[in-house]
């Protein structure tokens, strides 16, 4: 399904009926020994042995479907911030981001939510049990709720994945990776500063976000390492695709 850090082999599978559907994944040993180990079992995967085939050795991890949404891509929208918007000479002194012509990232204050409030009916489509009450499950449920406008942006995103995303629509544009303060959406990437310990501003894209899935895994293991006194550094991982046509 796609390849990330040491990821050598990543399948699905299905138990007996009446038994939990599980996921496995198969790591070579060398990378289950570091950053990425560590994200995976913050993802919910319980480390369950090695296995050896010829020179291959890997670490072997499984975790339960259903106890988390990640893979799982949800839509939502949220304002633009870039070039020529109000504020925008102040940010870049700030973050010191100074390649970046607009962002693309779920920090609320940065790039707010273009819904300001939930309808009932909104939770019976969105992200609820991730804590995502504002990213829905459908994009047309999405794009019904809210008015296309120069100053909003749709995105697709993925909490937490566990190896290069495979997300393939033509509407969309991958456009890199976030990382959000866990239970607040405040982006230890595009809007905490101070962080010189675990990035570079020019690591970034034009977006101000994280290139590549490599990059992302060990930014968010310097972040924790680096500031365990600081809440802003221990994040959940955000895949980011931007909506680029709507045909």
């Amino acid at each position: 399904m796609g390849n990330g850090i040491g990821v050598a082999m990543l399948r699905w599978a299905e138990h007996e009926v009446g038994q939990a559907r599980r996921q496995y994944l198969r790591l070579d040993c060398l990378a289950a020994n570091g950053a990425l180990r560590d994200y995976y079992l913050r993802a919910g995967f319980t480390y369950v042995g090695e296995a050896s085939s010829g020179d291959f050795h890997a670490a072997l991890f499984e975790r339960e479907i259903g106890k988390t949404t990640t893979m799982t891509i949800g839509f939502t929208a949220v304002e633009r911030f870039g070039r020529g918007h109000a504020g925008w000479e102040g940010y870049e002194v700030f973050s010191g981001f100074h390649q970046v012509d607009e962002l693309v990232t779920l920090d609320s204050p940065l790039c707010p939510n273009v819904l300001k409030s939930l309808i009932d009916e909104d939770w019976n489509h969105n992200l609820k049990y991730d804590g995502m009450p504002f990213c829905f499950h459908s994009l047309d449920y999405l794009l019904s709720r809210i008015t296309l406008t120069s100053n909003c942006q749709v995105l697709a995103v993925m909490k937490n994945p566990i190896a290069q995303p495979n997300f393939h629509d033509p509407r969309f544009d991958f456009i890199g990776y976030d990382l959000v303060e866990e239970y607040v959406n405040i982006s230890a990437i595009t809007n905490c500063g101070g962080f010189d310990n675990a990035f570079r501003a020019d690591e970034l894209s034009i977006h101000g976000l994280i290139p590549t899935f490599d990059d992302a895994i060990r930014i968010d293991a310097l972040l924790r390492q680096n500031n365990p006194d600081e809440p802003h550094a221990f994040c959940d991982m955000f895949a980011v695709w931007r909506m680029v046509s709507v045909a």
